[in-house]
This record gives structure tokens, sequence and C-alpha cells, in this order.
């Protein structure tokens, strides 16, 4: 699975984008740098960010993936919509 995380240039959510990107490839999954057809837009868990940080299209949250991996399964991503 191929993941994006939008960079704010913020602290804190660079933090969170980097925490997110470690948790999702030592999973197994990879990051883009932009958004494509197949790839997952990613909201970082403590900062809701706007539609001007994200492409069209859905959006879930980073909760979508820590919820995942404490599982040990891959989890409903409509749940985190």
């Amino acid at each position: 699975m191929v993941f994006y995380i939008p960079d704010t240039g913020e602290n804190a959510e660079h933090d969170e984008k980097r925490k997110l990107s470690i948790l999702i490839e030592k999973n197994g999954g990879l990051l883009s740098g932009f958004h494509e057809c197949f790839t997952y837009q990613i909201e970082p868990i403590t900062d809701a960010l706007n539609g001007k940080h994200f492409f069209a299209g859905d959006v879930y949250t980073g909760r979508w993936i820590v919820d995942s991996v404490k599982e040990g399964k891959l989890l409903n991503k409509e749940w985190y919509f």
C-alpha cells in the first residue's frame, strides 16, 4: 500500500509525519511525495489540516495506521474516513 502524508512545514506536524512514516515503512507500506489514484491520503492525528494540504479525494486519519498496527491487521479504512 502507498500512502501520502502532506508536509505542512510545522515542527509538531513534521514530527508526527516522521513517526507515521516510520510506522508505515516498518510494516511494509510505502510513502509517496504526491497523491495518485492508488495512494491513501493520511491526515496527522494531532492536527486537523484543511483542504489546501491535500489533493482531491478521500482523506483518512493517521489513527487508521496506528490502530491497524496495534491490531496486527489492516482495519476497515471507512472507520477512519
